[in-house]
C-alpha cells in the first residue's frame, strides 16, 4: 500500500514517471511522492502531504497541468463538493500550492475524477448523480 491509507482514491503520474500524486480521502490530502526510477513504485519516497480539508474534503481525483503549475482536485462531499484549482508557486511542488478558484458542477453531482484535454479547452468530470455514474464535458475558453 502506498501512503499507508486504505482510502487512496485517485492518482496522477508526472509525464516523466518520477512523481506520483495520490488523492487520499482518509487524510484529506494530496500526497506527493518521488520515484527514483521512473514508473517503478518500488522506488517510491514520500515527499509531502498537502491538506485540502475545508476546501476539497474527501478528495477523489487529482490532475496536474502539463507544466506542473496548476493542480485540480475533485471532491465529492457536501460543502466541499466540486473541482478546486490550485496554483503551484514551484511546478510539481504541492507544498507551494494555494487555492485559486473552485468550480461547483450541477446540483447533486458528486465529482470523483477530473481530466483536461492537452490544449486546456475541455474539462471532463467523472462522478455520480443519484447513484448513477456520469461523465460531464465542459468547454473552456482559451
Amino acid at each position: 500500500t502506498i501512503g499507508g491509507s486504505s482510502r487512496n482514491n485517485g492518482l496522477f503520474f508526472k509525464e516523466d514517471g518520477l512523481k506520483l500524486y495520490i488523492a487520499d480521502s482518509k487524510t484529506q490530502a494530496i500526497e506527493e511522492f518521488n520515484l527514483s526510477t521512473a514508473w517503478d513504485i518500488t522506488t517510491i519516497t514520500f515527499v509531502h502531504a498537502f491538506t485540502v480539508s475545508g476546501i476539497s474534503s474527501n478528495p477523489y481525483g487529482v490532475f496536474f497541468r502539463p507544466d506542473g503549475r496548476k493542480m485540480y482536485v475533485a471532491s465529492r462531499q457536501d460543502f466541499a463538493r466540486g473541482i478546486a484549482e490550485y496554483d503551484l508557486g514551484t511546478p510539481w511542488d504541492t507544498s507551494t500550492a494555494s487555492l485559486f478558484q473552485k468550480f461547483i458542477p450541477s446540483p447533486g453531482f458528486n465529482p470523483e475524477g477530473v481530466f483536461f484535454r492537452d490544449n486546456g479547452l475541455k474539462m471532463y468530470i467523472a462522478g455520480s448523480v443519484s447513484g448513477d455514474d456520469s461523465i460531464y464535458e465542459y468547454d473552456l475558453e482559451a
